[in-house]
C-alpha cells in the first residue's frame, strides 16, 4: 500500500511492527511458517503462493506480533476504496493472542483513520462476532458456503 500511512505499536513486552512491501522480504520465512499454521482457515480461497504474492506487492498490510523481541504472530488486513467507503478489512490473525488484539484495536483504528478510512471489518469464525462486539463493532452481515461437486481450476480456462 504504497499510500499508507506507517504505524507500529509498543505495549511493555511486546510490539507490533509494521512491514513495508521492502521489509516484507526479510521476514518471508516467518511468514510463511505462520501462514501454513492458518492454512485450515484460508486453504479453501488461497494458495500459499498468493498470500506470499500479496505480501511482497502492495495491496497487503503485514504486521508481525512480538513477545519479548521475539516474533510470534502475523495479521493481515487491507484497505479498499467504493464510491461511498474506504475501509480497512483485518484478513488474517494468526498466533497473536486475542487479548493483545482487542487491546490493541483502538490503534488499528487509528491507523485507518490516518489512512482515510471511515469504516473498519473483520470477518471469520462465527465467535468473531462476540469478540468484536465488546470493542463496538456489530454484524453487519452473514456468509454461508457450500462447496460445488467441481474442481472449478479444471473448469476454468
Amino acid at each position: 500500500m504504497g499510500d499508507v500511512v506507517e504505524l507500529g505499536f509498543c505495549s511493555g513486552n511486546t510490539r507490533m511492527e509494521l512491514l513495508t512491501p521492502e521489509t516484507v522480504v526479510d521476514h518471508l520465512e516467518f511468514i510463511k511458517e505462520r501462514m501454513s499454521i492458518g492454512h485450515k482457515w484460508w486453504g479453501q480461497h488461497y494458495r500459499m503462493s498468493d498470500w506470499l504474492e500479496a505480501c511482497l506487492g502492495s495491496r497487503t498490510i503485514v504486521w508481525i506480533y512480538y513477545e519479548d523481541n521475539q516474533p510470534k504472530g502475523l495479521i493481515l488486513a487491507d484497505i479498499i476504496k467504493f464510491p461511498l467507503a474506504k475501509i480497512f478489512r483485518f484478513l488474517l490473525l494468526l498466533d497473536v493472542p486475542l487479548k493483545e488484539f482487542i487491546a490493541r484495536t483502538p490503534d488499528f483504528e487509528d491507523f485507518a483513520m490516518r489512512n482515510g478510512c471511515n469504516r473498519m471489518e473483520a470477518s471469520g469464525r462465527k465467535g468473531w462476532v462476540r469478540v468484536l462486539k465488546e470493542v463496538g463493532y456489530d454484524e453487519d452481515y452473514a456468509t454461508s458456503s457450500k462447496a460445488l461437486p467441481i474442481d472449478t481450476f479444471k473448469s476454468v480456462s
